[in-house]
């Protein structure tokens, strides 16, 4: 347990690494004390996931590249200026530390990890977050508000995806349905 007066504050994303293997369907805060790994193929938010600023969340590339939007699924993901809130990389190991535990055998590459997609539903908020690393999908974006949807998306920062797909349409944030 951390919090407590007596034990000294962890950096964010240093303590426990909790596997995402579930579906939200209850609203649900994720804590900048913990460290998410998303290890569910077709991860899907069905109700309201509030991620505090400093959090960092880790897509598995196999078991858990995606993260989308579903009935009245809405992410707040407001992070500040001093802790933004980072979507990276399994082999990110600068945010979070060796959670994939390789030591220096892999690094993060670009497509390391698919998207989050806001599906038609309405309501999120991204503001001071960090994408990394992701846009592994055929339209190659890391973060898509899809038609229909409404999200606010603000003082983000996208580094290190592709967001160039052959038709050259889409860029890591996709705002064009």
């Amino acid at each position: 347990f951390t919090g407590c007066d007596d034990e000294p504050e962890e950096t964010p994303g240093t303590g426990n690494v909790v596997i995402i293997e579930n579906n939200i369907t209850e609203p649900t805060t994720w804590y900048a004390d913990s460290l998410y790994l998303i290890k569910k193929y077709d991860f899907y938010v069905q109700n309201s996931l509030t991620i505090q600023p400093g959090t960092i969340i880790k897509f598995h590339p196999t078991a858990g590249p995606y993260m989308m939007l579903s009935g009245t699924g809405t992410v707040i993901a407001n992070g500040t200026d001093q802790l933004p809130i980072i979507f990276t990389s399994f082999k990110d190991d600068v945010h979070g530390g060796d959670t994939n535990k390789d030591g220096d055998a892999t690094s993060p590459a670009r497509k390391d990890w698919g998207f989050i997609c806001t599906n038609g539903a309405n309501g999120s908020s991204f503001k001071h977050c960090h994408f990394l690393y992701g846009g592994n999908y055929g339209y190659s974006y890391t973060l898509g508000i899809d038609a229909g949807s409404r999200a606010t998306v603000m003082n983000c920062t996208f580094a290190h995806n592709a967001g160039d797909d052959a038709s050259g349409w889409y860029g890591a944030l996709d705002c064009s349905s």
